[in-house]
């Protein structure tokens, strides 16, 4: 776990010196408790829900009848 802690830092560290337009939006101190903050990147944000698995597809096409 603290591998990828590292990284984080290390990927936004390369960010700040670069000039990243979208993570200089945020306050410096306000990522820092973002990359220490482990909860914060939880392998349970990733889930989906289950209904959205689910979803039920019907055939757009028919099969002709011969008559």
């Amino acid at each position: 776990m603290q591998v990828k802690k590292q990284r984080r830092a290390q990927a936004a560290n390369y960010l700040i010196k670069g000039k990243d337009k979208y993570i200089l939006r945020y306050p410096e101190e306000d990522l820092v408790k973002i990359l220490k903050d482990s909860g914060y990147h939880s392998e349970e944000w990733e889930k989906t829900d289950p209904e959205k698995d689910e979803e039920i597809i019907e055939k757009a096409i028919t099969k002709k009848s011969n008559l």
